[in-house]
C-alpha cells in the first residue's frame, strides 16, 4: 500500500511540475496587446509606423506638431532683424507641408516633407540661381534657413537668412 501512494505522490508531482514547467516557457505574442493605426503593421511587439505617422501605436501625425502660425525674427545677412510671420500648413498627406513668410520675401512658398523634429525642403535651382532652406522644430520653437546663391559662376554673391520664431 505504502508503494502505491509512494507511486500515485511521484506521479502527480511529475505533472505538477511538468504542467508548470509548460505554461511558464510559452512565449506571449506582445503583439496582441498593440492596436497599430493608420496602416502599421506589428512586429516583435511594437508597431513599425508608415511615414508620416508617429508614437506607441502610429497614432500621432508627425506633421501635425509643424502646423501653426509662427511670430518671430527674420535676419537677413547684415541687415536688422525685422519682426514675421511663418505659416506652416499641410499640402498633401501623410507629411508634405508648405510654409512662408509674411513679410521678407512673401511670394516664396517653400514645400517639404516633415519628419522627426525636420522639415527638408529640396534645392531649388533656376539658371545659375540655387536656394536652400531648412527648417527645425524644438518645443514650440522653429528655425528656418533659407540661403539664397543668386550666382553660382560668381560665389560672392550670396544672401542667408535666419528665421526664429514661436508657435502663436
Amino acid at each position: 500500500m505504502k508503494f502505491w501512494k509512494l507511486t500515485l505522490l511521484s506521479i502527480c508531482c511529475f505533472f505538477a511540475i511538468s504542467a508548470t514547467v509548460l505554461v511558464a516557457s510559452c512565449e506571449k505574442d506582445a503583439c496582441t496587446q498593440l492596436k497599430c493605426k493608420n496602416g502599421s503593421a506589428c512586429t516583435e511587439g511594437f508597431c513599425r509606423c508608415q511615414t508620416g505617422y508617429e508614437g506607441a501605436e502610429c497614432e500621432i501625425k508627425t506633421v501635425n506638431r509643424f502646423i501653426g502660425s509662427y511670430i518671430g525674427y527674420n535676419h537677413c545677412d547684415a541687415l536688422s532683424p525685422m519682426l514675421d510671420t511663418l505659416d506652416v500648413y499641410q499640402v498633401a498627406e501623410p507629411n508634405v507641408v508648405a510654409f512662408h513668410l509674411h513679410n521678407n520675401y512673401p511670394s516664396d512658398v517653400f514645400q517639404g516633407v516633415a519628419s522627426g523634429y525636420d522639415i527638408t525642403v529640396p534645392d531649388y535651382t533656376a539658371g545659375v540661381s540655387v536656394r536652400k532652406v531648412h527648417a527645425e522644430l524644438s518645443g514650440k520653437d522653429i528655425t528656418m534657413f533659407v540661403e539664397r546663391d543668386f550666382n553660382t559662376d560668381n560665389p560672392g554673391y550670396k544672401s542667408v537668412c535666419t528665421f526664429n520664431g514661436s508657435k502663436k
